[in-house]
């Protein structure tokens, strides 16, 4: 996928990145997952690649981003679509909870 937000997050510069190699082996064990992946890690010595995308798509959401899904207590992620930008529960698809960002846009 040439636009995917992630591998464009672990290959910015292409192969003049640091590590790209490591990267590229990191964005293929998470895209093969069918439903979930679950990243497990030592807070003390955490991957630089985690520790990226932790600040990069935790952090770096919109407004309401983070905020507790009212269904499940999952985490609100922003999301795009068609019809625009909406917060998802990061639980889908067994959470299916959603919640339009552009009905207060004039």
């Amino acid at each position: 996928m040439a636009d995917d937000p992630i591998l464009n997050h672990l290959l910015h510069e292409g192969e003049t990145f640091e590590n790209t190699e490591e990267r590229r082996l990191f964005y293929v064990a998470l895209t093969r997952a069918r439903h979930q992946v679950y990243l497990m890690y030592n807070p003390q010595q955490p991957s630089k690649f985690l520790t990226e995308i932790i600040s990069e798509f935790s952090l770096g959401g919109q407004d309401a981003a983070g905020s507790i899904c009212p269904k499940c207590d999952g985490k609100l992620v922003e999301r795009k679509s068609a019809r625009g930008r909406f917060l998802g529960c990061n639980n889908y698809p067994h959470c299916r909870y959603t919640l339009d960002l552009t009905a207060d846009k004039v």
